[in-house]
Order: C-alpha cells, then structure tokens, then sequence
C-alpha cells in the first residue's frame, strides 16, 4: 500500500462563512476522483476561543449525485490542538470541507493523508 502523506494541505488559511474545500484550496464542494482511503487532521489555533464553532463536512458521489456524507462541528478553546477524523475509502466525487459556523474568521490548517 503506497501512502501519500499529505496528499492535500491547507497552510494556515483563514477560514470564514463560506464552505472551503480542503482538496483544493478554494470555495467548495469539488469533486475529486482520486481513489483511496483518506485520512484528515485539523489544526486549531490557540487564538481560537469558545465563541469561535468550524464545521467540517465530508461528502462522496452516489449514483452520480454528490451528498454531503457527515459533519463533524468544533470550537477553538484557548488552545492550540488538533483533530483527526477517522478514514474513508473514497473515489467517485468526494471532497472535504471546512466553514465558520459563529464566532471570528481564524487561519486554520489541515491536510488530507491517502492510502492507495
């Protein structure tokens, strides 16, 4: 199994109300092919407070509609720490996501790891 570490990266980029594919670096959802199982870890500042919630949403292509599969909220804490949601095996049309729910714009990072 040859693994790709990361495979897709966000560096620090600010993230507001509007849903960011994390595949692409910009507005989303897009639609990725690339096969695999895909593994995504988020980093949250320390700047982050309670007030500030993010959402995360992962979504796959069934019979060629893409649906938004799940979404995963969190609040920054005070703290700086991060997240790691566990892997899905995806490849039809898939993307992961990442939008400011309430609270301040915060530069958030994350990357997308894939086995194939």
């Amino acid at each position: 199994m040859a693994l790709t570490i990361p495979a897709y990266t966000l560096n620090a980029v600010t993230i507001g109300t509007t849903e960011w594919s994390i595949t692409t670096n910009t507005a989303g959802p897009d639609n990725d092919t690339t096969d695999g199982h895909f593994d995504l870890f988020v980093g949250v500042p320390a700047a982050a407070t309670y007030a500030d919630l993010f959402e995360v949403a992962l979504y796959e292509t069934i019979n060629a509609v893409q649906y938004k599969l799940d979404a995963f909220p969190f609040r920054g804490n005070g703290a700086a720490y991060g997240i790691a949601y566990p892997g899905l095996t995806l490849g039809i049309g898939w993307d992961m996501t990442i939008k400011k729910l309430s609270g301040t714009d915060r530069a958030l990072s994350a990357h997308i790891n894939r086995a194939a």
